[in-house]
């Protein structure tokens, strides 16, 4: 085997290490039998890999036809083109069509197309990168994982008393969370991503072998770290409790002798076996079988761009509602995620992140109705909304979401005296979420210019300097390197530490929240307003001081050029002007004078004829 970079020498002499270090060459034994005697062959990048890419790499080109050959076989027999036609004439067309697309990606693995050139992939790479930034040390959406962890609780064996139950044994508890932590299932789903299409395709981009396309996306993978750990400690922790009262159902169990049906060990496989299969259903998932067709397509990775899990939770609702009608399962249960999935976890969801929890924390004198508060809970409803419709609307969904709030936008543009609804060109572009990132970025950094550039004169080198946070979010726009969340977390440990703001706020701000979500008011703001405002009225006199003073001298220079007789018949001319300017105001007061009393005298006959 040739390996770039190295010759014949070099290779012996790591052969001849291997060789006399038993435990090493053992390893390298097992590694071939693993692959059949068979490792693949290094490119040229080969160093910026590991054995474990490698072996997925093995896998997923040259093992994956080997080891789906059983799969293929029952597939090619349940959907052969006898059943799809019958599939077709009960639910049409496009139910055929998404089949077949579900089964190639669950074939190939890859839910990104394969008939993609290398410029649309090296774009969606790009645009993925996007959403990387947005995610990056993303503090708060780790937090908001944890909204997830009552997904497990059901009305059988998992039932909210017996989960209780379950919760209450803590030591066993932990011990559960802990080995679900640690299991096969989450370790897995934390090195690949496999949380949303995005994020799975940021770890492959990690070891691709272009070195800048391979940086941004290390970058970016790093960047989901608190992400990851929040998404396995929201499915360990909320499914502790489940594992566990299904592991005691299923040792329960008994055939008709009173025998169980299973041991110790195989309880616990089902348990797991079933805690998996609910997880990738109430989680996040890339899985190419929980992935719609739209959602896989390079259309869906611009418009449905973090609707993952609306996705999933229209389809529960969907399947929920259909089991309802239909009379299939039980109605409590069904009625349940319809509520909770439909509504519950997207009103929950937004109000959280929104940060309008620090409603709750207003003085009392201050809990009187406002337009403020009206607002925010109005944007509360929209947000979850918006969640509906893009979860369960798909691309359309998103088009709808957008055109309404177009109009709420516009609506409310109406309300002020100076609307530039210009600026309604940019509402459009909400569809996109990786595109509105950019452009949001991009704007944001040029408008601190346009509006802060006394701040950023003023403030010198700090970390409130706007300055620090427009090169931030310019570079971040362009490059994907994530520099606006390193300020933003700054900021965020900034606020943390300020003894002077309120405890919630400080803990809120360590959270992830951000000081404008918080109502936290800039102290400097009152100081700086006032200086700007002397600042600009000392300006404003010294520029009319200025244009007098040349106006005078443009004044004297033209007169210096001119003789007496054109001097004397240019004041002629004016006094002229004057006179005729005295003897019209005259005559328009004399007739408005007239008006008057004739106005006066009628109302004085109208009275008296009244009398």
């Amino acid at each position: 085997m040739d390996i770039p970079g190295l010759n014949e020498k070099d290779i012996a002499k790591i052969k001849n290490k291997v060789m006399k270090n038993p435990p090493l060459a053992m390893y390298a034994l097992k590694l071939r039998g693993l692959l059949q005697g068979k490792y693949p062959e290094p490119g040229n990048n080969w160093e910026g890999g590991n054995i474990s890419y490698d072996i997925q790499q093995n896998l997923e080109n040259t093992r994956r036809e080997f080891h789906l050959k059983t799969w293929q076989e029952n597939v090619d027999k349940m959907f052969s083109s006898e059943n799809k036609a019958k599939l077709e004439a009960a639910f049409g067309p496009k139910y055929v069509e998404a089949l077949n697309n579900m089964l190639q990606r669950m074939k190939t693995g890859r839910n990104r197309t394969q008939n993609n050139t290398r410029i649309e992939n090296a774009l969606l790479d790009y645009l993925n990168g996007s959403v990387a930034a947005i995610m990056a040390l993303n503090t708060k959406s780790a937090l908001l994982q944890q909204l997830s962890n009552v997904n497990f609780i059901n009305w059988t064996d998992n039932n909210p008393l017996k989960a209780a139950q379950a919760f209450a044994n803590q030591p066993q508890y932990w011990r559960d969370v802990v080995d679900l932590l640690n299991s096969d299932y989450l370790r897995n789903r934390r090195s690949g991503l496999k949380i949303n299409v995005t994020e799975s395709e940021l770890a492959e981009a990690a070891k691709s072998k272009n070195k800048v396309t391979a940086f941004i996306g290390l970058l970016g993978q790093k960047g989901f770290v608190l992400t990851q750990y929040g998404d396995s400690f929201a499915i360990a922790s909320g499914g502790a409790t489940f594992f566990r009262n299904r592991f005691k159902s299923y040792s329960k169990e008994t055939d008709a002798d009173g025998n169980k049906l299973y041991t110790e060990e195989q309880a616990k496989e089902k348990a797991m076996a079933d805690f998996m299969e609910i997880s990738e259903d109430n989680q996040q998932s890339s899985r190419t079988d929980k992935i719609s067709m739209q959602q896989a397509s390079n259309l869906g990775r611009l418009f449905l761009a973090f609707a993952n899990t609306p996705a999933q939770y229209a389809r529960l609702t969907k399947k929920a509602t259909l089991d309802l009608v239909n009379g299939r399962g039980d109605k409590k249960t069904n009625i349940s995620k319809i509520l909770y999935y439909g509504f519950v976890q997207n009103l929950y969801f937004s109000f959280l992140q929104k940060g309008l929890f620090s409603m709750l924390f207003d003085d009392d004198d201050e809990q009187e109705e406002n337009p403020k508060k009206a607002k925010q809970a109005f944007d509360m409803a929209n947000s979850a909304f918006d969640s509906v419709l893009r979860g369960g609307g798909g691309i359309g969904g998103a088009a709808i979401s957008m055109v309404k709030n177009l109009a709420i936008k516009a609506y409310e543009k109406s309300q002020k005296k100076r609307p530039m609804y210009s600026e309604l060109a940019y509402q459009t572009l909400q569809v996109s979420p990786p595109i509105s990132s950019k452009l949001t970025k991009l704007r944001q950094a040029g408008s601190a210019f346009d509006y802060n550039m006394w701040e950023m004169k003023n403030r010198g080198l700090a970390l409130d300097n706007p300055a620090l946070m427009a090169g931030a979010r310019g570079t971040t726009a362009v490059t994907n390197i994530p520099l606006d969340r390193l300020v933003v977390k700054a900021q965020n440990m900034q606020n943390a530490l300020n003894s002077d703001l309120e405890t919630w706020q400080r803990v809120a701000s360590a959270l992830g929240w951000q000081g404008w979500e918080l109502g936290i008011v800039d102290p400097k703001k009152e100081v700086e307003t006032a200086k700007k405002k002397a600042e600009g009225k000392a300006k404003a006199k010294a520029t009319r001081d200025q244009k007098a003073k040349e106006k005078k001298e443009a004044e004297e220079e033209r007169l210096s050029k001119m003789t007496t007789q054109e001097i004397a018949y240019e004041e002629y001319q004016k006094r002229m002007k004057r006179k005729e300017s005295g003897r019209k105001a005259a005559a328009t007061r004399k007739r408005n004078k007239k008006s008057k009393d004739s106005l006066e005298l009628e109302i004085l006959k109208r009275s008296i004829l009244k009398k």
